[in-house]
């Protein structure tokens, strides 16, 4: 075989398996919050596009608020799912810790949930991501559908209760929720709480600790019940604890959560800065992570720097 044969081959394996390539560089999925410094990447200044409306609760993202449309599995179309109940169970590399609570919880949403991450494309069990603003009471989840470089929204949950004011938790006993970047791995979830389901945020993380924050045990919970944690409904937590479940039980490694005092659009940065002078930097630290993700659509690889700042890059 000549040369040019050999070279015009290896072009067309190249075009073939590159897709899978991009997909996972840009997933974001497998790498981890470390504490040495890395080259800083620079997101560029743009502001992000208008949002749609959001939906709350067990509303998918497409449905449009209000809706009084009843959506009805097919009769037997829970036997066609690609991922059943009982294969979201089983624990992969992940490993998910399991509970009475944990596995009936699962049973009873996971045909449910995967009808409506069918209609948008996504399944039970690809990569998930999650974001939490304080002032808004609003808890994102988003997934990455398979063969996608971005992640889209499933849903937008209400923030049944939690405690403090805006701004980072600064020491034990203080009620304040963190803020910042953390991720959650499956030795993090929590599947027996007296306050339902759950997941410890990871705090302090690496940032937390440079700053000599303290304190620890920081959650997302059901129970409606807060004390410096981040408290959603029952039902609300048994959704999120069945999706993020069974992503890490599929080989997600961890999922990104990313806490925010509000929305850090271009327009709410001045007037909030202005009341609250104390955590300019620190916000404005925030906000460069928020603008990441707001443009390029997936959870950028966050590290911290030698001077205790977050810094964000692709890989």
């Amino acid at each position: 075989m000549s040369l040019r044969s050999l070279f015009g081959v290896f072009l067309i394996c190249a075009a073939i398996i590159a897709p899978w390539v991009v997909s996972d560089w840009f997933a974001g999925d497998t790498s981890s919050l470390v504490e040495t410094p890395q080259h800083r990447v620079t997101v560029p200044g743009m502001k992000p596009e208008a949002r749609e409306k959001r939906n709350f609760s067990v509303v998918p993202a497409q449905v449009k608020e209000g809706s009084k449309s009843k959506r009805v599995i097919p009769r037997g179309a829970a036997r066609n799912f690609a991922t059943s109940a009982k294969a979201l169970l089983t624990p992969g590399r992940a490993g998910v810790p399991q509970s009475d609570l944990s596995v009936k919880t699962a049973a009873r949403h996971t045909d449910r949930i995967t009808f409506e991450m069918n209609r948008l494309g996504m399944q039970l069990g690809d990569p998930v991501f999650c974001r939490l603003f304080k002032e808004e009471n609003e808890f994102e989840l988003w997934v990455k559908p398979s063969g996608k470089s971005e992640f889209s929204l499933y849903k937008v949950y209400r923030i049944c209760k939690r405690s403090g004011d805006l701004g980072p938790k600064k020491a034990a006993g203080d009620r304040q929720t963190p803020e910042g970047f953390y991720y959650v791995p499956a030795s993090r979830m929590v599947p027996d709480l007296q306050s339902h389901l759950g997941f410890h945020l990871g705090y302090p993380n690496a940032v937390d600790r440079y700053h000599c924050r303290t304190g620890g045990d920081v959650m997302v919970h059901g129970n409606c019940s807060s004390k410096g944690t981040y408290s959603m409904t029952d039902e609300s937590m048994e959704e999120i604890f069945t999706v993020v479940s069974a992503s890490l039980n599929k080989g997600q490694d961890f999922f990104r959560v990313h806490c925010f005092p509000f929305r850090m659009d271009d327009k709410r940065m001045d007037p909030m800065i202005a009341a609250h002078p104390e955590n300019d930097q620190f916000w404005a630290n925030l906000k460069e992570g928020y603008d990441f993700f707001e443009i390029l659509r997936f959870p950028p690889n966050v590290t911290v720097s030698s001077d205790g700042k977050y810094q964000f890059a692709v890989k």
